[in-house]
């Protein structure tokens, strides 16, 4: 069962916590009360300089107040983060000053933009900070960094994110358009699910009410009979049970169940993951709340506890627990009503922490949808942000709070780089997300150096291998590669040739420095000679001066430091025929190249053999082929370059071609 808490009043002084958006950590100090009231600590030189030392801002609170208590306390923020030992020295030192009460009245993360260029929407909750009603100015998105996710992706209507709950407004301003399908039965009372629905889907950036997480995304909601309660709204486990399984066999990627049970066995919500379905759940709205504890550690199930605007869980009395798995924004949230259509409530709990969880699913599988439940359960925690209050609970807020940025870009996440690696070459490997992850890689490859954003690994044995990003100890992307064991790839050039063959190399991965070039030999040496070109001579003409078996060698030293060669035995035969030849003429030919077969010596011999001619350019291109069991044949050439081309006829007894050298010349 679940209890639903509204609350409709704000404190001014709520606003007034906010903090800039381009500062980080944040931590609030009160002058002692001896101190002369008309003493203003911001104008103190000492103050000043301890500002410019750690480059941090210190300011007054409360500026715009009269109230001397309100006037006494500042603010005290610094720009990037920090271990929190090298955070606690700076505060340190401004209570060493003398001037402040040792007691640190607040601790919390500003909203801070990770992005250059946030994505803004027209929602006047979002808008507006510090008016009633619908004022928050966007905290919960601002603290999730939901308008830099947006950056990326703004999700697609085509991804749905199913809802289980008790009524949904259909007919709000927030929802008439991002319903994509209801089913259940219709009772009255509970504005429950329209509350969630909004805070996940509801339609953004459309002039009116508020902005939600998942943008684009909408909503397949299922109700489930409820009644209302001196404790809240409850239903019965069973039917939400049924819920989720038809929501999944239904082919809903996203199940958001904001109620403290969901009636699944262990083996029932392995099921429901198996399918491809994430499950994220609400925590509970007390401390001792233990709900879903019984499939809180299925892979792919999302237990979600709540912070306060201040990124603070203490005062919130929500979840603490081993079971909690991300906590979210869940007091003074604004959503939409599920009484009126144009109306809005401000609500509190984890029933509403749960659906800002799932619509930043719903941004993960709109740039990926291929991510499992479990990958998306570990991006979700490994990119989370730390809870300012967060060490006061080890161990009971999971991974910490929801960052929609991070998780969204490394879900989106692929590995740059070779799909080859040469023995011995450091070869470095990006990834185009800002946080959350590790590398790791295959056996055959050793671990050279790693940032944030980057891997270099070295070939070390032959086969195929990988580099992979990992979300705990869940692999994310994998990006496979080769090490061959050989660093030449290619060495093309026929085997069986006459006295000219052009050879070309070409090296895999790593790279040949400038003025390094191929050497070229031939063994037994002087009979050939060698014409070596292109780019770092990874071509070469070798012409021979008499017939053979020759062994002909190429070899290079990278940028690895290390000297590749490759090898290749060729058989030179003499060409027959000239200028002047009886069996192919004319040479040099123009239009039509004349062959008569019967001048072959073994054509008396064997007349029933059938000869196949074939006409090659030098570059081992074929140009013209024949067939025919004796006399003269005719090839025009008449479409052919000027140049060196070479005619080989194979009698269908002999392995070997006889081979002649013709010119043509237009």
């Amino acid at each position: 069962m679940k209890k639903v808490l509204l609350s409709v009043g704000i404190l001014l002084l709520t606003f007034q916590l906010v903090s800039s958006q381009e500062f980080g950590y944040s931590v609030r100090l009160k002058l002692k009360s001896t101190t002369d009231k008309n003493y203003l600590a911001t104008e103190d030189d000492l103050m000043k300089a301890l500002s410019l030392r750690y480059d941090v801002r210190f300011k007054q609170s409360y500026k715009s107040f009269k109230t001397t208590e309100l006037l006494s306390y500042y603010d005290l923020t610094r720009k990037e983060e920090m271990c929190m030992e090298s955070w606690k020295n700076v505060i340190k030192e401004f209570l060493a000053t003398g001037k402040f009460e040792d007691e640190v009245y607040e601790y919390g993360l500003s909203y801070i933009n990770s992005c250059a260029n946030p994505v803004s929407v027209n929602d006047p909750d979002f808008v507006y900070s510090g008016v009633w009603p619908l004022g928050s100015g966007g905290w919960p998105l601002k603290l999730i960094q939901a308008p830099c996710a947006w950056t990326i992706t703004k999700g697609s209507s085509s991804v749905l994110i199913g809802i289980v709950d008790g009524e949904f407004r259909t007919t709000h301003e927030e929802l008439k358009y991002k319903i994509a399908s209801i089913v259940g039965p219709s009772s009255i009372g509970s504005p429950h699910g329209t509350q969630v629905a909004s805070i996940a889907a509801g339609d953004t950036n459309n002039g009116k009410g508020i902005a939600s997480v998942g943008y684009n995304s909408k909503i397949a909601a299922h109700r489930v009979v409820h009644q209302s309660g001196p404790t809240g709204v409850s239903a019965d486990d069973m039917e939400i049970k049924d819920a989720i399984t038809y929501l999944c066999e239904s082919g809903i990627r996203i199940i958001n169940v904001s109620w403290s049970g969901t009636g699944l066995s262990q083996s029932g919500a392995a099921y429901i993951t198996a399918l491809g379905s994430t499950l994220v759940l609400s925590g509970g709205n007390t401390i001792a709340s233990n709900n879903h504890s019984v499939i809180a550690d299925v892979p792919g199930v999302i237990v979600v506890s709540g912070v306060d605007r201040n990124n603070m869980h203490g005062p919130t009395y929500y979840a603490r627990n081993q079971y909690i798995d991300i906590c979210a924004p869940a007091k003074e949230i604004w959503t939409a009503s599920g009484m009126i259509d144009d109306y809005y409530v401000e609500s509190e709990g984890t029933s509403i922490a749960a659906p800002f969880v799932s619509g930043t699913i719903a941004l993960m599988l709109s740039v990926n949808p291929t991510l499992t439940p479990s990958q998306i359960e570990q991006i979700i925690k490994s990119t989370a942000d730390p809870i300012a209050d967060g060490h006061l609970f080890p161990g009971q807020l999971g991974a910490g709070r929801l960052n929609a940025y991070t998780a969204v870009s490394l879900a989106k996440a692929a590995i740059s780089g070779p799909s080859v690696i040469c023995k011995g070459c450091p070869t470095t490997f990006s990834v185009n997300a800002p946080s959350g992850f590790t590398w790791s890689c295959s056996s055959n490859l050793s671990l050279s150096s790693t940032t944030n954003s980057s891997i270099s690994v070295t070939g070390q044995s032959a086969g195929p291998g990988w580099v992979r990003i990992n979300a705990g100890s869940t692999m994310l992307v994998q990006h496979n590669v080769t090490v061959p064991s050989a660093t030449i790839s290619t060495f093309s050039g026929s085997t069986y040739i006459g006295y000219q063959e052009e050879f070309n190399v070409s090296l895999i991965s790593c790279t040949i420095p400038s003025g390094n070039n191929y050497s070229w030999s031939v063994t037994p040496s002087g009979f050939s000679t060698i014409y070596p070109f292109g780019t770092n001579h990874s071509y070469a003409n070798i012409s021979f001066s008499q017939g053979g078996v020759y062994l002909v060698t190429t070899q290079v030293s990278t940028s690895c430091g290390q000297t590749e060669s490759a090898n290749l035995f060729v058989n030179v035969q003499p060409y027959k025929g000239g200028e002047s030849s009886k069996i192919v003429y004319p040479n040099p030919v123009d239009d039509v190249l004349f062959v008569d077969l019967d001048q072959l010596s073994d054509a008396s011999s064997n007349s029933r053999v059938t000869y196949d001619l074939r006409l090659y350019d030098g570059w081992g291109n074929l140009t013209n082929k024949a067939t025919a069991k004796g006399g003269v044949v005719q090839l025009n050439v008449s479409n052919l370059s000027d140049g060196m081309y070479f005619l080989h006829i194979l009698d269908g007894v002999s392995a070997k071609p006889d081979i002649f050298k013709v010119i043509v010349k237009h």
